[in-house]
């Protein structure tokens, strides 16, 4: 029996630590904030999630610690519409710790001993699996190593690729010839030292640059065109960029287009930031779905 198309998220996954503030402190002082609260995070987890809610069929490909962390990790995404090949080793979970300013923006620090140490045999059998009309949808927490060996996979197999580069860890330039479609945002692009036209000579199919409150700005071989964000108050913007990453994917693997996953992911993700948290801020299953522009109902 022939299997559908899904969304392949190979990425990490960590425990959210987040805290309220008035401004985050400067150098050297001590500063008040919330009593912390704990979620599920990590930019692989947060996309796979998102794009189970819109409705793809998912696996997430990830590493965790043999700790408690882990296993409440493991847990969440247990309740979510997502498969998961979790990839055990010895040690702590990775973590987030996230400050919520009163606007809505955050800062965020995040290890990744976990997500660093996993290795090409440790994926290569779960990728063997990719087909045509998969989406393999990728971060920058992962080494360069595996990244690379992951988008050359889904190139050899007839999948998309979308490459989303958060964290900039290490340079990107071998790589945007292996991505279908590459998302960032003004300040990742800045820090680049790309533009949208820039980053598509250099190799990129197309290229989605998100905007904020703005909404977003798709770029193809048709062009540019902007598709603009709903007013919305904001309260967190923590994942925000993961919900409509994760949107963008599932659009795509169910057949729309760029623009209209595009288009879609703006909508989930102005859901998000009028919530508090990372995943707990996501649009439901059922919510993400009545969100689908008009024209994908009829793709």
């Amino acid at each position: 029996m022939e299997r559908s198309s899904r969304v392949v998220v190979l990425g990490n996954v960590a425990l959210d630590i987040s805290f309220r503030v008035d401004r985050l402190p400067q150098r050297g002082e001590s500063s008040l904030a919330s009593p912390p609260a704990y979620g599920l995070g990590g930019k692989g987890a947060n996309q796979a999630v998102a794009a189970g809610r819109a409705g793809a069929a998912v696996l997430l490909i990830a590493p965790f610690g043999d700790d408690e962390d882990g296993r409440r990790l493991k847990g969440w995404l247990d309740r979510e519409p997502v498969r998961l090949k979790a990839i055990e080793r010895p040690g702590a979970s990775d973590r987030s710790i996230i400050f919520v300013l009163p606007d809505g923006e955050n800062a965020i620090a995040t290890t990744r001993a976990q997500a660093l140490a996993l290795a090409i045999p440790d994926v290569a059998p779960s990728l063997d699996e990719l087909a045509q009309g998969d989406v393999l949808l990728m971060q920058g927490n992962l080494s360069a190593e595996v990244t690379r060996f992951a988008l050359g996979t889904a190139r050899a197999r007839g999948a998309r690729a979308i490459l989303n580069p958060s964290p900039l860890a290490f340079p990107f330039e071998a790589l945007w010839p292996l991505a279908d479609v590459a998302v960032l945002n003004r300040q990742e692009l800045h820090a680049l030292g790309l533009t949208v036209r820039t980053l598509m000579e250099a190799g990129a199919g197309a290229v989605v640059l998100t905007t904020g409150a703005e909404g977003c700005v798709t770029a193809d071989g048709a062009g540019e065109h902007a598709l603009p964000a709903p007013p919305v108050p904001v309260i967190d913007t923590t994942g925000a960029g993961d919900m409509f990453a994760g949107t963008l994917a599932a659009g795509l693997v169910q057949g729309l287009s760029l623009s209209e996953s595009a288009a879609w992911a703006v909508r989930t993700a102005s859901e998000a930031v009028g919530r508090c948290g990372t995943v707990a801020a996501f649009p439901s299953r059922e919510r993400c779905l009545s969100l689908r522009p008009a024209s994908a109902h009829e793709a």
